[in-house]
């Protein structure tokens, strides 16, 4: 509810949402353009489950080279519309049992996406001292930026 109340009154922009399971990658092609040429303001585009997309023709099972590939096409997309991509992916299996910080190698297919992400946040749920998991609590890791992302000491 909150949500369209601030679109109500003009504060977070307009919204537009699309859903199709296992989507190919000329379909987000094809969607993303034709929001792009309705409404040429459209500066931010959110892809959820991107692992759940159609996997590419061609490799076999071969899951590292058509993640990259397809991670450089929907990179590609979002360059030649002018949009903010905004991809949420899946961690490995066995990220939750990491007793650190997350990091990219958590991410499936994190080599792909690091490759092409301006900054990259993880999440999980946020442990209790003691054990246990607060499910209404996030840990946020900030595990990539870009270089004009620093702190007031450089970091």
């Amino acid at each position: 509810k909150a949500i369209h109340q601030k679109m109500a009154t003009g504060e977070i922009g307009k919204y537009q949402q699309h859903c199709k399971v296992r989507m190919t990658v000329p379909e987000f092609d094809q969607l993303v353009s034709r929001a792009k040429d309705r409404n040429p303001e459209l500066d931010a585009v959110f892809l959820d489950h991107f692992h759940y997309m159609e996997p590419l023709h061609g490799y076999k099972g071969n899951e590292v080279a058509e993640m990259k590939e397809r991670i450089e096409q929907i990179a590609a997309i979002a360059r030649n519309n002018r949009v903010e991509l905004f991809c949420l992916v899946q961690l490995n299996r066995g990220a939750d049992s990491v007793d650190g910080p997350l990091e990219m190698q958590h991410v499936w297919g994190g080599d792909a996406m690091n490759f092409v992400a301006s900054c990259v946040w993880l999440t999980r749920k946020h442990r209790r001292e003691g054990g246990g998991e607060d499910w209404n609590v996030l840990d946020l890791f900030h595990t990539k930026t870009r270089s004009a992302q620093t702190d007031k000491n450089g970091n």
